[in-house]
């Protein structure tokens, strides 16, 4: 295991420390402004309430970043139910427009002639195995690092609404009117990682200054459990990133992110129509 270098340090001096890495964070990316791993670390050390909900605009580097359109394709799938939408206990099941269609159990029945809004959930993780870990750090881009330094992994949501052009025979076109997707996650620290960083301190001469001689450092998240946590200080919070704005999704999708994150991603599939066959899904 590695080293824990900041057990020595007061509490006070761990949180002013943690200040100086997201100001040195953000120094660091001038291609990525703002950072989410800086704001993220500044509303973590100041935050007051177990129960903050914290909202930030998602920057074009998470909005525009492959792990968001991957899974919005994904959410796009089970949208058309072209693939089975996926649940908690590894239960996967057919959703979206047809069931709707067909008035399947469960589903209220959708006569296409007004509009639909569906919505559907799920993961979003931009370095989902250790593989992932170690190539974002060998050579990864400053927008992997930061949605690595800051989310990593999180609750994709989109929230669509739907309709279906008059047509005959048995395709029918299905347009995308609105796209609007949210990431929710909650910053708090899992106490079994740890995380090598840039230390902000590297060369300093200042008397409260950590490990100067060490360019990196590498952070045990249990550093800071509640017991290190000055009272009131540094508690977990949820944060979304979102964006309230709608649009036709003939141009590109929109997306948002519990911190809690709120934020807008262009959908990855460029076409907004889609023509789907209304025969049965097989379980």
């Amino acid at each position: 295991m590695a080293d824990d270098y900041l057990k020595n340090y007061s509490v006070d001096q761990v949180a002013a420390w943690y200040l100086r890495l997201a100001a040195a964070w953000d120094a660091n990316m001038p291609d990525l402004q703002p950072t989410l791993a800086g704001a993220f670390l500044r509303t973590w050390v100041n935050n007051r309430s177990r129960d903050a909900k914290i909202e930030f605009d998602a920057p074009d580097h998470l909005r525009s970043h492959a792990s968001v359109f991957a899974v919005q394709s994904f959410h796009r799938d089970v949208f058309l139910s072209n693939k089975k939408a996926r649940f908690s206990g590894g239960t996967e099941k057919w959703a979206g427009i047809l069931p709707r269609v067909q008035g399947a159990p469960g589903f209220t029945r959708w006569n296409m002639k007004g509009d639909l809004a569906l919505e559907y959930e799920s993961l979003c993780d931009v370095a989902p195995d250790i593989w992932a870990i170690a190539k974002i750090q060998r050579s990864g881009s400053n927008a992997d690092r930061d949605i690595f330094g800051s989310l990593r992994g999180f609750q994709l949501k989109s929230k669509v609404t739907v309709s279906a052009p008059p047509s005959s025979g048995t395709l029918v076109k299905i347009m995308f009117k609105t796209w609007v997707s949210s990431g929710t996650d909650r910053y708090d620290w899992d106490y079994s990682e740890h995380l090598t960083v840039v230390n902000p301190d590297f060369g300093s001469k200042a008397a409260d200054a950590v490990r100067p001689q060490d360019k990196t450092l590498t952070v045990l998240q249990q550093c800071q459990t509640p017991g290190r946590r000055r009272q009131g200080c540094a508690v977990p919070s949820r944060s979304e990133t979102m964006d309230g704005r709608r649009r036709p999704v003939d141009c590109a999708g929109q997306h948002g992110h519990q911190a809690q994150v709120v934020s807008e991603a262009r959908r990855a599939p460029s076409e907004a129509d889609a023509a789907m066959a209304l025969g049965p899904r097989h379980a």
